[in-house]
């Protein structure tokens, strides 16, 4: 007990007095009583490491008096280390409203301690649903409910890949555009292949193997394509170099971050956004130079076409074109239910039969978009573009602040969180515990 008074700011000594400080008259109060209960509870609460901290963010560091401790509901040492517990989020967050602290009062100025203490309580009761002391940012989008993401990200595909079949051929195949590949990208994100933070990683030694395979199996697939929808010239060139480094890259955007190994949370994210971004532009090129390339063919008929309903028709030799690009890119982004996925919406966009226009603008233009919108698609298959996702979804509900990794690095800072390798714990299991219960009644 003799370590609080030092860490409290000594008061102003008084004639031939020394300084007391804040602590000293309950330190007295010990001395003169010691087989009172609450006493005896505050001795035995107080020996160990974790209540000391808190006790002394609570009142050394604070304005509150530490006389309260004596306080007679006090006697239960459950009660006494509830109090603590419970004292340590204002304590901890007691500049956030003052103007004297202006990195954290522009942080968090216009939220209250009691908002903060909410986002933390749900934070705590989060991870223990998934049964985890690890604040990790790729397992967030757990918080978010599986129709949310299927409808948020099928939504988003639909509408972006309905434009440009109306821009391209008209409402109708704009309509069954956007159906199929609404459902495509519901589908796969929902059943498909979970990935955790990646990183780039451009060592060309020892990975030329991997790299030849993957870009003559883009080579293939590209000329497949120029093959089917009669692509030549520099449009045929075109499509098959960015078909095959567009796969061939895939190589050094896909090794697993060893979480354990990195020095903070930050960092893994930063990596991730890479790989996302350039495995989107990868797709984005492709795609997008393929679908705009079909404006420019003499002869966009394919062979006999098959009539369906409302006016459609499709070519046989451009739908099975579409689906093998479709099923191959859906692999590679998916796994297995993406490939069964985006072979269904791959022969529909490349089978359904539109118009040559021989229009550089238009086909720039809708070759442009339908690259955003697969680039997109496979953005948001990674852990960084499901975490946005994941983000958006907790803020609107009010769960955790728009900028939750600023709110994560504040509150390791604080000492709220500790950092270990790539995740956040928060600083004590009991604290997560005890901030995880009172979230239950709230």
């Amino acid at each position: 007990m003799v370590y609080f008074p030092r860490t409290a700011h000594p008061a102003t000594a008084r004639g031939d007095m020394p300084p007391v400080t804040k602590w000293d008259p309950v330190l007295q109060h010990m001395q003169r009583n010691p087989e009172q209960p609450v006493v005896r509870t505050l001795m035995k609460v107080l020996c160990t490491p974790l209540m000391t901290s808190l006790a002394r963010a609570a009142y050394s560091d604070t304005n509150a008096d530490p006389m309260e401790l004596l306080d007679n509901r006090f006697t239960v040492p459950d009660v006494l280390e509830n109090h603590l517990l419970e004292m340590y989020i204002p304590a901890a967050y007691a500049d956030s409203l003052d103007a004297r602290h202006p990195s954290s009062s522009s942080l968090w100025g216009q939220n209250t301690v009691n908002q903060i203490h909410t986002w933390l309580r749900w934070l705590a009761g989060h991870l223990d649903r998934l049964n985890t002391y690890d604040v990790a940012w790729w397992q967030m989008t757990e918080a978010t409910p599986r129709i949310a993401r299927i409808l948020s990200v099928g939504l988003a595909s639909g509408i972006m890949c309905g434009l440009v079949g109306h821009l391209s051929a008209g409402l109708v195949p704009g309509l069954a555009y956007g159906i199929v590949f609404a459902l495509a990208s519901g589908i796969s994100t929902v059943l498909g292949r979970q990935r955790g933070p990646t990183r780039v990683e451009l060592r060309f030694r020892g990975t030329m193997r991997s790299f030849t395979s993957r870009f003559a199996a883009g080579l293939a697939i590209g000329l497949m394509l120029c093959i089917g929808f009669e692509f030549q010239g520099g449009i045929a060139i075109a499509t098959v170099l960015s078909f095959g480094l567009a796969f061939g890259m895939h190589v050094w955007l896909d090794k697993s971050i060893n979480i354990s190994h990195l020095s903070g949370p930050l960092v893994s994210l930063r990596q991730d956004r890479t790989v996302a971004l350039m495995f989107g532009l990868s797709y984005a090129t492709a795609l997008g130079v393929a679908y705009g390339a079909a404006f420019f063919t003499d002869d966009f008929a394919g062979g006999d076409s098959l009539s369906f309903m409302l006016g459609l028709s499709f070519s046989p030799v451009y739908t099975v074109a579409g689906a093998i690009t479709g099923g191959v890119a859906g692999w590679i982004v998916y796994g297995p239910a993406g490939s069964a996925a985006y072979l269904f919406a791959g022969a529909v966009a490349g089978g359904l039969q539109i118009p040559t226009r021989n229009d550089l603008v238009l086909g720039s233009m809708v070759g442009g978009l339908f690259g955003i919108a697969i680039g997109l698609q496979a953005v948001m298959c990674r852990a960084w573009g499901s975490s946005l996702l994941s983000r958006a979804w907790m803020a609107l509900h009010g769960y955790q602040p728009w900028r939750q990794m600023d709110f994560l690095a504040d509150a390791h800072r604080r000492g709220v969180l500790r950092q270990v390798g790539a995740v956040y714990q928060f600083r004590h299991a009991r604290l997560q515990e005890h901030l995880s219960h009172s979230s239950q009644g709230h």
